[in-house]
């Protein structure tokens, strides 16, 4: 959504977009905040913000890989995380 919206797309347009992926929204547990936090020690050289580690502590919850075009994820290694790229 923030690089639709860095696109200047509306607001409506940027809904309508993610709607399109027909996505489900997933609220994060306590459990998975909490790995998140504990995941800043291992992420940080990759500068991994804190949605991308809510996004690896979900993926690990999961069991289903990350899907990313960020590079530097590639070097991520948490055990029980899988990361595929897009490019």
């Amino acid at each position: 959504m923030a690089k639709l919206a860095e696109k200047e797309l509306s607001e409506e347009l940027i809904q309508e977009v993610i709607n399109e992926f027909n996505l489900e929204v997933i609220a994060v547990t306590e459990e998975q905040s909490v790995a998140a936090g504990i995941l800043r020690l291992a992420t940080k050289p990759l500068g991994l913000s804190l949605g991308d580690r809510l996004c690896v502590a979900l993926a690990r919850s999961l069991s289903k890989p990350v899907i990313t075009t960020d590079r530097p994820w590639e070097k991520l290694a948490i055990e029980g995380v899988e990361v595929r790229l897009l490019r």
